[in-house]
């Protein structure tokens, strides 16, 4: 089969219905569209120079950067744009240097940024890429106020402002004025990540509808200038990335990415086997395990920064008590949940700042210390015990996690009703305030240690009607005292990346004995893929999926 051949237009008899996919359907359309079922097609291969992936990608609801917040989205966006400073993947401890910008300086009050725009880079549509096409990047991130808009209207950007902070002074020169004097290394951070990848100003405008800067037509296309661009993308189904020819920072290997949605981990491992795919995503440790003992395929293993944790609401007469928080972080056998369910693919960690990141803690300051639970419930008044509901998405593996985090707080005398519900469901119930315990997990927007501590300590008021209520309802949960919330505040402004780092440190001990979230483990990202597939990054401890550094 020719690369040529290896497209969209394949694999157009196979439509799967949105009930096809639930039923399983689409996984068996994948299947037979890429070759697997049929004896004449056994030891297939993929075409030379095209990287075929399986995975679970119908999460994508849109591929406009500044509107995207879902992981598969964001997998093709960070292929396709580039972004105005950048966090090199093979070296993320490196931090963040310039990108799109060939250069940045800061005013003396450290509030201004000017930054450089390199000459000659192109977008896919041959327009050339100048200061007009970043400042309009990043107005419209803001204006359009999306998911992700936080991330850069957190430094005092809004709708009335933005033409006046935001500016180009050049053909090739813009400048960015934040409201206060953060620390440049995060503001920096925070124009690297997917949601901030420079649109092509002209070939968006000329799609606008009704002063949407484009949204509506980027919802299904790309304006970009990235390493790769987009083929096409078929919700449900399939997405295809092309390589982009003159990309400026190096010489891309492959000539395309096809990935295909087969949502059976089942199936996804017997394509591998059988040579129609190159990679294998979210294996199972059991199929992970028979496809390290597989002539001719092999397992990567990348950190990832995903977190899992337990929330306890502080509505609740109970959970509200420091005692039985305390408790509960002693009755969790964190190492038996690594050992033998995550079984490889999630290492203990018990803080909110990821292991890998300015600021992380390798202390662990809890273990599973039934008597210790019993002392401190007993000093909380409930030495008998007590009941609660523990809530859990069908999202694994936090649904394998969650009986034995019910039994081991079962030992300790907390009897917890397990409530298994899908992930739309479950969220719900969060974000209403309606869950006792709710086990979960929590990416990053930016890798910035302030991004995650901010989200699960930065609030003062519980009340529903304090205005409090940030991201994913976490206000309800997040009990952080006066010192910590000072601290944060401190570390966000300190230019002195050391001293940063052993403030973040220092919060995160407190936060650790006072909060009210249970830190369990960090992700470790394991790719199941064929001998000859090299440089893969599926994950970082900053960013998603890099598919333009591969070779095969």
């Amino acid at each position: 089969m020719s690369e040529k051949e290896y497209n969209s237009e394949q694999c157009s008899r196979i439509r799967p219905s949105r009930r096809d996919v639930l039923k399983g359907g689409a996984a068996l359309g994948a299947v037979a569209c890429l070759g697997v079922g049929g004896a004449a097609v056994a030891h297939a291969s993929t075409p030379d120079g095209v990287l075929v992936v399986a995975d679970q990608i119908d999460d994508i609801i849109t591929l406009d950067p500044a509107i995207c917040f879902e992981f598969s989205g964001t997998d093709v966006i960070q292929n396709v744009y580039d972004t105005l400073m950048v966090i090199d993947p093979r070296n993320p401890s490196a931090g963040v240097r310039p990108g799109v910008a060939e250069s940045w300086s800061l005013s003396d009050d450290r509030k201004t940024y000017t930054f450089k725009i390199r000459k000659g880079l192109k977008f896919h549509s041959d327009n050339p890429v100048t200061a007009s096409d970043v400042v309009f990047t990043l107005r419209r991130f803001v204006m359009l106020n999306g998911p992700p808009a936080p991330i850069i209207r957190q430094f005092g950007f809004t709708e009335d402002n933005v033409d006046e902070l935001i500016k180009q002074t050049g053909e090739y020169e813009m400048t960015f004025e934040v409201d206060k004097p953060y620390a440049s290394s995060m503001v920096l951070t925070c124009l690297s990540p997917w949601c901030t990848g420079i649109v092509d100003e002209k070939l968006a405008m000329a799609n606008e509808v009704d002063g949407d800067f484009g949204r509506s037509w980027l919802n299904t296309r790309s304006a970009g200038g990235g390493a790769m661009s987009l083929h096409s993308w078929t919700p449900v189904e399939s997405y295809i990335l092309d390589r982009n020819d003159t990309y400026w920072r190096e010489d891309i290997d492959l000539k395309r990415v096809v990935a295909r949605h087969v949502p059976e981990s089942a199936t996804r491992r017997l394509m591998l086997e059988r040579g129609d795919i190159d990679i294998a995503m979210r294996l199972p440790p059991e199929d992970i395990d028979a496809v390290r003992n597989t002539s001719g395929l092999k397992v990567e293993e990348t950190e990832s920064p995903v977190l899992y944790w337990i929330a306890m609401n502080q509505n609740h007469p109970i959970l509200s008590k420091p005692e039985v928080r305390k408790a509960i972080k002693y009755a969790i056998d964190y190492d038996g949940i690594t050992a033998s369910i995550t079984r490889g693919q999630a290492i203990v960690h018990q803080h909110p700042v990821p292991k890998g990141w300015l600021g992380a803690s390798d202390v662990q300051p809890f273990s599973f210390n039934v008597e210790k639970a019993k002392e401190l419930l007993a000093e909380a008044g409930h030495s008998d015990g007590f009941s609660v509901r523990l809530h859990v998405s069908t999202l694994s593996p936090m649904v394998d996690m969650a009986p034995s985090i019910q039994a081991s707080l079962s030992q300790a005398g907390i009897h917890a009703e397990l409530i298994t519900t899908d992930y739309n469901t479950a969220i719900t119930s969060f974000q209403n305030n309606e869950t006792d315990l709710f086990l979960s997990l929590w990416g990053p927007d930016y890798p910035d240690p302030h991004g995650h501590l901010f989200a699960f300590a930065m609030n003062s008021d519980n009340d529903r009607d304090s205005g409090q209520n940030g991201v994913m309802a976490l206000w309800a949960n997040a009990i952080s005292s006066e010192a910590v919330r000072t601290g944060l505040s401190d570390a966000l402004m300190e230019q002195d990346a050391d001293k940063r780092d052993a403030m973040y440190k220092d919060i995160q001990t407190t936060f650790a004995q006072e909060s009210a979230f249970a830190f369990i483990a960090q992700q470790v990202a394991q790719s199941a893929m064929r001998e000859e597939v090299n440089g893969y990054i599926p994950i970082t401890t900053w960013s998603y999926r890099v598919y333009w550094m591969t070779s095969k």
